[in-house]
């Protein structure tokens, strides 16, 4: 793994770029990581955080709601004559993420629990 990771990170940080072949090498290469990620107990990276699965959880109101949360920052800022990048971009990040929780929480909840009723499968949350 850390051969993997190293090579990787080699290949990323040094532009290196491998004749005929260097779309396959890197997609061998993401393709490892991903399954060593998705399949290995072992692993010596963790991706399973409570913040993570919320933020899975809440993915379709972050895709959702981000444009408007964009829209709202940056009037709002530059109502208060805020025109500098970084508030906006925090700003809208953490209002993507206020709206898509309000949403989830509100909405989605109700029709997940609905489903759960109608289907012989359960699936999602």
């Amino acid at each position: 793994q850390f051969v993997l990771y190293g090579l990787t990170f080699y290949f990323l940080t040094h532009g290196t770029s491998i004749s005929y072949f260097n779309f396959e090498i890197y997609s061998i290469l993401f393709g490892i990581i991903i399954l060593n990620l998705a399949a290995n107990k072992n692993s010596i990276l963790h991706l399973e955080y409570k913040w993570l699965h919320y933020l899975g959880s809440i993915s379709y109101g972050l895709y959702l709601y981000h444009p408007l949360a964009i829209l709202i920052a940056i009037k709002l800022l530059l109502f208060f004559s805020f025109s500098h990048w970084l508030p906006i971009y925090l700003l809208s990040f953490l209002l993507t993420i206020l709206l898509a929780g309000l949403s989830y929480r509100f909405y989605e909840q109700y029709f997940i629990r609905k489903k759960i009723r109608f289907t012989k499968i359960p699936s999602g949350d």
